[in-house]
């Protein structure tokens, strides 16, 4: 059987062009592993625990909170801190972050809200909060 040569190359480049898109059975393409960790709205912010931010007292004047508590019943988890002076008209300061982070000052009685961002991260005006503590003057 005579196959005319433009044919034939035709022929041979279809078996070539064929040959680098077939696979065969049982094969498989590998691709390295990846890990990508999707937290859903609302839940990173309600992990934060108790354990953090370290209550420290470093400072004159040092003393315990009045209560600490944790509310999860928002969007998110906040963390209630309440500073008393030790007699009524004292001042108060709650230090953020050995004052790092900045501090509330008032007199007799300090309320502060910490709120737990999506990495499960304690927060103060988007600041991560590592420490806090109370004191009064």
């Amino acid at each position: 059987m005579y196959i005319p040569a433009f044919i034939g190359a035709t022929l041979a480049l279809v078996h070539l062009s064929s040959q680098c898109a077939r696979t065969v059975p049982g094969d498989t393409a590998t691709t390295p592993p990846t890990s990508v960790t999707t937290v859903a709205p609302g839940t990173g912010c309600k992990s934060c625990t108790d354990a953090t931010p370290t209550i420290i007292a470093e400072s004159v004047g040092t003393k315990p909170f009045t209560s600490m508590t944790i509310d999860p019943s928002g969007t998110c988890s906040i963390y209630h801190f309440v500073c008393d002076g030790n007699e009524p008209g004292d001042a108060v300061i709650i230090s953020y972050n050995r004052d790092a982070a900045g501090t509330d000052q008032g007199n007799d009685k300090l309320v502060s809200d910490l709120l737990c961002n999506d990495q499960g991260q304690w927060t103060k005006s988007n600041i991560v909060i590592t420490e806090i503590e109370c004191q009064s003057t």
